[in-house]
């Protein structure tokens, strides 16, 4: 006799199956930006190639693809992949990253017709343009390069704020965009760790360590490694992955923060840190998201504390776990005090768009770029600065709100807490905080049943359906009707 074929059969057969392949699609797909990075590190070609081919790849999918979140698949590779071109020179204009994703989602809103706009982040893009005018007067010369500078990134995040407002994401969609960041992300990590093998006497410090960090500046790759680690780990805590991909991203966590954390800049695992702190905080009011929970913040406290920080810490020679004890703020206290000193003598307009950093040079005796981009937007904005700052914290409480999950609130709650730290430590130097703070505007909602899956179900309550039908029948009560719960 042949076995009866059931459902439970089914999906053995090919959910499991399909499980495998994605897998292995993740790994390869992961993997391969190590010999990647290395190879666009020694060629620029190779990287010019990379580049041209990762933008081209989202226009293509702009042209001829019919789900718009494949678009923003490509948004966030070049988020992840921003600080990768950088370390390698091969971005032709220091803000390529927010133009080009900015240039993706206008493009892809007006081919999809999505033209819902998100009217708080226009107004608060709004609001920093007057200050253009003041920076015309001080100096024309360099107005176009500090306007591009210091604006690129407010505008990124408009447009990634409208554009996520009109999407629809679901748990595997949202997946697929955390990993589509990652990836990249490794890369870095490759390239940082390729230099830490190849330098001979590294010299640990007080102080961030170019060396550790791929030859590139500190700040953004202890960043985007951070990011890395805790997207990473909200792959880990999220519903419906497989607990092989589960227990590959555990291990991107670890890999990432440690990396993260060689850069000696404290800022990335710092805020990684504390985002995946407030996710956690969210998660722990459901009863069902307790036990994982707590065992994975014992996994996790177990490895770092015993195993990674002993082992970091003894190749650094003690100098690691004495950098991150320093509390010193590294100057971003005295550069807070210069701006609202900047915002106190022009209370209206502010100084302009950069011209913050002349009160720095009066204070420190040489010119430096904000840091903090709230005391920025008081300094250089004045009071449409203040009310462009009033709006930010409106946007995060109204996207927080429209959250419907514990998982989805959890998640926003840690996006929002990221982009928002990034923009205290280092301001918008990079795209990542505009699209992150942007992403936060997507609806999030719960993945769609599989047939297989549909196909469980339906038997599961196949004889609940039967009896409660006898009793509609006989007794002619029609709100008796069972009611099949798709969130098991």
């Amino acid at each position: 006799m042949s076995a009866e074929l059931r459902p439970e059969t089914l999906t053995n057969r090919f959910g499991t199956l399909a499980y495998e392949m994605n897998t292995k699609v993740v790994i390869i797909f992961l993997s391969a930006h190590v010999p990647l990075a290395l190879l666009i590190s020694k060629s620029e070609m190779a990287a010019s190639v990379y580049l041209i081919a990762t933008f081209a790849a989202g226009l293509w999918c702009v042209a001829t693809d019919n789900r718009i979140e494949r678009v923003a698949y490509i948004g966030a590779y070049i988020v992840g992949a921003e600080v990768l071109w950088r370390m390698t020179n091969t971005v032709p204009v220091w803000e390529t990253g927010k133009y080009a994703t900015a240039a993706l989602f206008i493009l892809a809103m007006i081919r999809f017709r999505r033209l819902r706009f998100s009217v708080v982040s226009i107004a608060y893009f709004s609001l920093l343009l007057p200050s253009i005018w003041s920076t015309l007067d001080a100096d024309p010369t360099i107005a176009r390069s500090q306007i591009s500078f210091y604006l690129s990134g407010p505008f990124a995040l408009m447009v990634s704020a409208c554009f996520f407002y009109q999407l629809r994401l679901s748990s595997e969609s949202l997946q697929r965009l955390f990993l589509m960041l990652i990836g990249p992300v490794i890369g870095v990590a490759a390239i940082a760790f390729y230099g830490i093998l190849t330098t001979p006497n590294i010299e640990f410090g007080t102080s961030s360590n170019f060396e550790t960090s791929g030859g590139f500046g500190p700040n953004q790759v202890s960043a985007v490694l951070g990011l890395g680690a805790l997207l990473a780990l909200l792959l880990v805590l999220s519903n419906k992955l497989d607990l092989k991909l589960r227990a590959l991203m555990l291990v991107m966590v670890v890999l990432l923060a440690a990396q993260s954390a060689m850069t000696f800049s404290r800022g990335g695992l710092d805020m990684a840190i504390a985002s995946a702190m407030v996710a956690l905080v969210f998660l722990l009011k459901s009863r069902h998201s307790i036990v994982k929970v707590s065992f994975l913040t014992v996994v996790l406290i177990l490895i770092g504390y015993f195993i990674l920080l002993p082992y970091l810490d003894a190749f650094t020679k003690g100098a690691l776990s004495a950098r991150f004890q320093d509390t010193d703020s590294t100057r971003r206290v005295d550069l807070i005090q210069d701006d609202l000193d900047a915002w106190s003598d022009n209370p209206a307009f502010g100084v302009g768009i950069g011209e913050s950093k002349l009160y720095h040079q009066a204070t420190l005796d040489r010119e430096i770029a904000a840091h903090t981009e709230f005391s920025r937007l008081l300094a250089e904005h004045g009071t449409l600065g203040l009310t462009a700052l009033v709006l930010i914290l409106l946007m995060c409480a109204v996207n927080l709100k429209r959250a419907r999950t514990t998982f989805t609130r959890a998640t926003v709650a840690a996006l929002i807490c990221w982009s928002l730290l990034y923009m205290s430590v280092n301001a918008m130097r990079i795209v990542a905080p505009s699209f992150i703070f942007g992403l936060t505007f997507a609806e999030m909602t719960k993945e769609r049943l599989s047939f297989e899956e549909f196909s469980i179900l339906t038997q599961r309550y196949r004889l609940l359906w039967a009896y409660r039908l006898g009793q509609i029948l006989r007794d002619g009560k029609l709100d008796q009707l069972p009611i099949i719960d798709t969130s098991t």
